[in-house]
């Protein structure tokens, strides 16, 4: 699907990061949105030539400072 996505003109996707702890992800129900599956995503899209811009939302509920270092 990456590859398809490419070839009809894909070249940059939009991709929010609401948190990159899925036990906080899971409480406030956004299981679909999944950690381990973008880690393993993102360099497959770069690998295609298709850009990432991330907007990221920093001090999600449950979230202190120590989160950088933990999912950094």
């Amino acid at each position: 699907m990456v590859r398809a996505a490419h070839r009809s003109g894909c070249r940059g996707l939009v991709i929010g990061f609401e948190s990159l702890d899925a036990g906080l992800l899971a409480k406030a129900g956004k299981s679909f949105n999944d950690c381990a599956a973008l880690r393993r995503d993102l360099p497959m899209l770069h690998d295609e030539g298709i850009a990432i811009l991330g907007c990221f939302i920093f001090g999600f509920d449950g979230e202190d400072p120590s989160v950088f270092r933990t999912h950094g």
